[in-house]
């Protein structure tokens, strides 16, 4: 019974992310997608990079209109900026998730399996999945509603639409073309708000891999001391197969970090970006515009689930090596024991950033820090 309740959550999870990935044409939960689906997907996916491409030439032409004819203040440059770059990584996230989906897929598939038979563990990571997704979602639409109400009441925002979107230096002078700007700005938003919905969604799918994975060495360390606080001891045939689960865990973790590298490094430097911009933006921010700030609060969301799954990875496996050492060899046994706990000493397990870092600790108390110190000097300096 508990496999069958393991295997049911697990697949609630599944069927969950397949049906939100499904309107930007990605399966990224099943391999197997007949020659029409695969079709459909497909232009799905060329409808939204034709998209992507119009957006981002645009943009990028607007904010170098924009900048160089209007002169803008630094927070109107640092909103500008936040007006092109999230498309840009939408378009790259995209495009990833598309050209690898076959290898997230098997990567998600091979994971699986590691908790099928642990029905709490399994139900553990699909609330925090839901939780992750309803969060994240109750924030962009926080965000698009807010967005919406200003420009159908602030004459500011309908102006700054005219000039930037429209490139006319002296705004809208006729109420048809304030209602043309309005409905286009309205229209911009709504294409951000599914850019921005994508790029949360990859989060939590990548967060929940590595959710599931870092249950699966927590299994391990639980097993452990619980043999640690009745026998106290091991022999060789529990040692092999500790090995056995440990090796495929690691490999399991390499895979990962081999496959969404590229990505991740993109991510940490956008949301990192993404804030610091952020924090420049509301420092000059109005009171009826205080819906704003939930754009660095997104961000932060963001980083943090990029950082809250992918760090236990590595915290489980130091765990796993204090807990091993605590355990005593049947006698005979001490070379089968010395030599798995001499490879669990040597093994760096966690999810790695393009061979720059792993994702731990201390590499989150750096962006924090790095972000509260550019904090601190727009502060000193305002």
């Amino acid at each position: 019974m508990a496999l069958l309740n393991g295997k049911k959550y697990l697949s609630k999870a599944n069927l969950l992310l397949k049906y939100l990935f499904l309107p930007f044409g990605l399966d990224i939960t099943s391999s197997r997608s007949s020659k029409n689906q695969k079709c459909i997907y497909f232009l799905v996916f060329l409808l939204f990079c034709l998209c992507y491409i119009v957006k981002v030439i645009y943009r990028v032409v607007a904010f170098t209109v924009y900048i160089v004819s209007l002169s803008p203040s630094m927070r109107e440059f640092a909103a500008a900026i936040l007006q092109v770059v999230p498309t840009a990584m939408a378009f790259v996230t995209h495009i990833f998730f598309y050209i690898r989906r076959s290898d997230i897929s098997s990567s998600l598939k091979s994971i699986m399996p590691l908790l099928a038979t642990n029905e709490r563990g399994s139900q553990k990571q699909y609330r925090c999945l839901m939780l992750e997704i309803v969060i994240i979602m109750v924030m962009h639409f926080f965000e698009l509603t807010g967005d919406q109400i200003s420009i159908s009441t602030d004459k500011e925002g309908v102006e700054y639409a005219c000039y930037y979107y429209f490139l006319l230096k002296d705004g809208c002078k006729t109420d048809r073309a304030r209602n043309i700007a309005r409905f286009s700005l309205q229209f911009v938003n709504v294409f951000q708000f599914v850019n921005n919905v994508f790029i949360s969604l990859c989060y939590c799918y990548f967060s929940h891999i590595c959710g599931l994975l870092a249950f699966n060495f927590e299994q391990i360390v639980s097993e452990i001391h619980e043999k640690t606080e009745t026998a106290g001891i091991i022999n060789s045939d529990e040692i092999t197969e500790l090995k056995k689960r440990f090796q495929r865990s690691k490999k399991l973790t390499n895979r990962l970090s081999i496959i969404f590298s590229p990505v991740i490094l993109i991510w940490w430097i956008f949301s990192i970006f993404s804030i610091c911009m952020g924090v420049r933006i509301i420092l000059d921010i109005k009171l009826e515009r205080c819906y704003r700030l939930i754009l660095p609060a997104i961000e932060a969301v963001r980083l943090f689930f990029l950082y809250k799954n992918e760090s236990c990875i590595h915290h489980q496996a130091k765990c796993l090596i204090e807990c091993f050492a605590s355990l005593m060899p049947v006698n005979g046994h001490e070379h089968v024991f010395n030599n798995f706990y001499f490879l669990l000493k040597s093994s760096d397990v966690g999810i790695n950033v393009s061979g720059l870092f792993l994702i731990t600790s201390s590499s989150i108390l750096n962006v924090i820090a790095t972000i509260i110190t550019y904090a601190v000097v727009l502060f000193q300096t305002k």
